[in-house]
């Protein structure tokens, strides 16, 4: 049996449409202006070209829209990846500043 690993960003793609210069941080924007997710519609279209390999595909991916969501109703094998799941963003920490030290 193959093994394919399946990771979905589900913003990707939604700033370009809204003429935004990505999601990065702005993807609560991007949807303010209109901008619909695209990944999952994508990763589907993708997994159906595999739909002939069902017997001999396993697909290792991540939990909600970040896999899980888009490939259960393929009947493909899968097996969610705990280390993947799925959790809300968190803010980046705070990274404490070090003065220049002289010389």
């Amino acid at each position: 049996m193959k093994k394919l690993g399946l990771i979905v960003n589900p913003i990707a793609g939604m700033g370009g449409s809204v003429g935004l210069k990505g999601t990065d941080g702005l993807a609560e924007k991007a949807r303010a202006l209109g901008a619909l997710p695209q990944s999952g519609r994508r990763t589907q279209r993708a997994l159906k070209e595999l739909s002939s390999l069902t017997d001999c595909l396993h697909i290792i991916t991540a939990s909600g829209e970040m896999g899980e969501t888009w490939v259960k109703d393929m009947a493909l094998t899968i097996r969610l990846f705990p280390a993947l799941m799925a959790t809300e963003p968190k803010p980046p920490p705070e990274t404490p500043v070090t003065p220049w030290k002289k010389c």
